[in-house]
Formats: C-alpha cells, structure tokens, sequence
C-alpha cells in the first residue's frame, strides 16, 4: 500500500495481475492520483477504495472518496463511476464519458460535461450540471439549481426547494408528494424554469393521482426579479411545484404522467 504519499502516486499499466491494492490516505496539502489500467486487464473486476483530501486528478478510477475539507475532482475522458464527496464544498468536473457522481454533506457544484452522467447533489444547496447527453439528475436534500443542459435528462430536484432547468432536448421533470417533497406554500415549491411543450417536456407525477390534482395560476417573481405567469401543480392542498410561462390547460391536456 501506499500512505502520505507526497506528490503524485502512479498505477502504471501492467500486464502483471495485482490482487488488491489500498491507497489509504494521501498527503494533506494537493493530492494527484493517476489510476491507468491496461486495454484488457487480466482481472475481473478493479475496485481501488480511494480516500483524497485536496486536489485530485483521476484517470480510469473505479471508486474515489473525499475526506473532509473543499475537494476538486476533475475527471477525464472515460466513465468514471463512483465519485462520492464527503464533508466540505466539493466541486466535480467529469469530464467525457458516462461519469457518476455524488456529492457530499456540504454545499457542492457537479458538473457532468458530455456523456450520459447520473449525478446526485446529496445534502447541501448544491448546483448540478448534467452538461451534454440524457443525463440523470437528483439535488438531493436541500435547496438546489439543477440544470439538464443539451439531451433527454431526467432531472428530480428531491427535498427542498429546487430550481430546476431541463436546457435542449426532451426534458423530464420529476414532482413528488410527500412529505419531504411537497410544499405547504407557494414560496416553498421547486420551480421548472423552462419546461417546453415544444421540445416534448414531461412532468412525472410520484404519489399522486389525476383525481387528486388541482393547478393555480400564480405570478412567480424569482431573486427580486419582475412577475411572470406561472401554474402551481398541487395535490391535497400541498404545492407539488410550479412551472414557469405554461398555463395549466396546456399541463393537464398533454404534459403529465403519473407513476
């Protein structure tokens, strides 16, 4: 194993089999992990736990985990799958590839780039960015932005108050009533920022009925900014959301489905 390595460690490529291998702990000041693994390793699975406090590079990792403190993960071209922050403002750029990432216990950015990404704000008012491709994306606990960017993305902005924003493509966004999701008032519901019934959005509906739903036409004034036309979704008295520049005749015709 390697421990308080200094620098740079480095996994080269090796057509030797290796049965485990333990990274435990890095230095304390900017860290760099390189992981590179042949085209056609001699092993079944790789699974390296990585624990990183600092800057860290990464390269082909199958599993990389914060320490405390305000980390950057900044991934490159492949699919890089977990990525897992932990206490501090971490900040993850994936890079190309269909990346997974989580963030930690604070308040973090995501950043998926191209590639069909699965990232998960976790606890903390983070900012999520799917980037290009039909990415999957949750904030998680908390106050959130999340952005679809370019594709077909499945964006739930989860408990909290969420801003949600699907970007091109044919975007879902998903509501649900319960009661860490539905809100008592107006002020307190996730807002869709741009739902298109041009671009074929759709709202998926979790735990509630058609019978059960009611829409209001409010006037939505977000970060002191003018007024503008809104229809809030509710369920039994509770705000399953609200949907900017739509009016509710056009949500109930054609843009919601229930699960």
């Amino acid at each position: 194993f390697n421990k308080g390595a200094q620098g740079s460690v480095e996994f080269p490529d090796t057509t030797k089999p290796v049965n485990t291998f333990d990274l435990i702990q890095l230095s304390t000041g900017d860290d760099v992990i390189n992981l590179n693994t042949p085209p056609n390793p001699p092993f079944t699975a790789l699974t390296p736990a990585i624990n990183a406090d600092g800057t860290t590079n990464f390269e082909g990792a199958r599993w990389v985990v914060a320490l405390g403190g305000n980390d950057n993960f900044m991934g490159t071209a492949g699919n890089d799958v977990p990525i897992v922050g932990n206490a501090g403002n971490d900040t993850f750029l994936m890079g190309d590839g269909a990346d997974v990432a989580v963030g930690g216990r604070d308040s973090d950015k995501l950043n998926g780039e191209a590639g069909n990404d699965i990232l998960n704000g976790n606890a903390g008012n983070d900012r999520v960015d799917g980037g290009d491709g039909n990415d999957t994306l949750n904030g998680g606990r908390d106050n959130d932005i999340i952005i679809g960017g370019l594709g077909n993305d499945l964006i739930s902005g989860d408990a909290g108050q969420d801003f949600l924003t699907g970007g091109g493509g044919a975007d879902t966004f998903v509501l649900k009533n319960d009661a860490d999701n539905a809100a008592a008032t107006a002020a307190l519901a996730d807002v869709i920022t741009d739902f298109s019934i041009a671009d074929a959005d759709k709202i998926q509906l979790v735990g509630a009925g058609f019978a059960d739903l009611t829409f209001e036409s409010i006037d939505l004034a977000i970060d002191g900014g003018g007024a503008t036309a809104a229809t809030a979704i509710k369920a039994g008295g509770q705000y399953l959301g609200i949907v900017q520049t739509v009016s509710p005749f056009d949500l109930a015709n054609s843009s919601l489905f229930v699960v």
